[in-house]
């Protein structure tokens, strides 16, 4: 049984028709993977005089998730532990986070008669990171947030676990399949407005093929239609509010001083908070925008010579979340997942999606504490417990 998030009466977070139509599969694909998992004991039996066995015992936690497909792979395997689950939603979130619920009841996730999610909104995060009955935190949001909730929850021996900023690269060699390159670039930097974590902020190419990927990215930019999501045409849409529009502005209009804008960098609506596909080059590795996250439709370009190079300047950002190489070549797919400073790593594909079935977390800046999804998830919300039975003596 769930109960509704109060105060919800849209999809206003979701940015165009195909973005949802992916985050409710995702929902639909966590919610079954999960399903599987939290009927798989986690125990053990050792063959000794004495058996030990591991019993799970699931923590309660709470998730002020913006994005519902992530909160969706996270509460999941709660489920299946008869605890209550507080799930923590902005105002602004949209009403999907009531599908999940739907979805958690029809996979079998939440036992049948047991109240074990509830939705609240975002005012309720202080009195949950302090509250002693709450034994686990999943947290996803900026970094000082997190790092908030970080520093009081483990105050109290509460275990926690965060997804924060991600400032991904995607890496683009003399030999990669350009079109490819440029369709995963595009959709990796603008579908969802850039409101992604894992969307992609630095592009690099290698100087052989630099213009020519440049020319090519462009033209799909200005191909690609922006406007209002219930268009099936449309693309981008809209970012979520006034203030995200209003900051991201802000941050194009401080970038111009430190390179040149190539597309977009202005509203693209007088009436909706919609942006224009940015994409800027000639940045200084050490520009804001080269370094911090803003989380909206923009991207930066960035030549380099050598893969070295590239390794050295995509990992030279506080954050580690998603990065991507596209290349055919494999001792370079070789170096590139053994080095690059990401938890999240693709090859000849987008820095954006996951499969709900697999660890998702970052390093760095990006994340603190286990990661997310599947296996790891079952083993963050889990305490266990190793018991030891003699059978007695007479």
């Amino acid at each position: 049984m769930t109960s509704r998030v109060p105060g919800t009466g849209g999809d206003r977070s979701q940015t165009d028709r195909r973005a949802r139509a992916r985050r409710v599969a995702v929902i639909v694909a966590a919610v079954a993977a999960v399903a599987g998992l939290v009927d798989s004991p986690v125990a053990s039996a050792a063959p000794s005089g004495a058996d030990a066995v591991a019993r799970s015992e699931v923590a309660s936690f709470s998730c002020p998730a913006r994005a519902t497909n992530v909160g969706a792979a996270r509460t999941g395997p709660l489920g299946g532990g008869r605890l209550q689950v507080v799930t923590t939603v902005a105002p602004i979130t949209s009403i999907v986070a009531n599908v999940a619920g739907d979805l958690a009841d029809v996979h079998g996730v939440i036992p049948e008669g047991t109240d074990s999610h509830t939705y609240e909104p975002k005012p309720s995060v202080a009195e949950l990171v302090s509250n002693a009955g709450v034994r686990a935190i999943s947290f996803t949001g900026s970094v000082p947030v997190g790092k908030s909730v970080r520093d009081e929850a483990t105050a109290r021996d509460c275990r926690v676990q965060l997804e924060l900023g991600g400032h991904n690269p995607l890496l683009v060699a003399a030999d990669a399949e350009l079109d490819r390159a440029v369709e995963a670039a595009y959709a990796g930097a603008f579908w969802s407005a850039g409101q992604k974590c894992t969307a992609t902020r630095r592009i690099f190419v290698q100087d052989e093929v630099y213009d020519d990927f440049r020319d090519r990215l462009l033209a799909r930019v200005a191909e690609g239609k922006v406007g209002d999501p219930a268009d099936p045409e449309v693309e981008v849409g809209p970012v979520v509010n006034e203030t995200a529009m209003t900051d991201i502005l802000a941050a194009v209009e401080r970038a111009k001083g430190d390179g040149t804008i190539l597309a977009g960098g202005e509203r693209a609506d007088d009436e909706g908070y919609l942006i224009a596909p940015t994409v800027f080059e000639g940045l200084a590795d050490d520009a804001e925008l080269s370094c911090e996250e803003v989380f909206g439709p923009v991207t930066s370009l960035y030549r380099y010579s050598t893969l070295d190079e590239a390794l050295e300047r995509a990992n030279a950002v506080r954050f580690g979340l998603s990065a991507s190489i596209f290349t055919r070549d494999l001792g370079a797919v070789q170096r590139f997942t053994e080095e690059i400073g990401a938890g999240i790593v693709h090859v000849n594909s987008q820095t954006a999606g996951a499969d709900v079935h697999v660890p998702f977390g970052g390093i760095k800046g990006s994340g603190w504490g286990p990661h997310e999804q599947g296996r790891a998830a079952i083993e963050f919300y889990t305490e266990t417990v190793t018991v030891y039975q003699d059978a007695p003596l007479a």
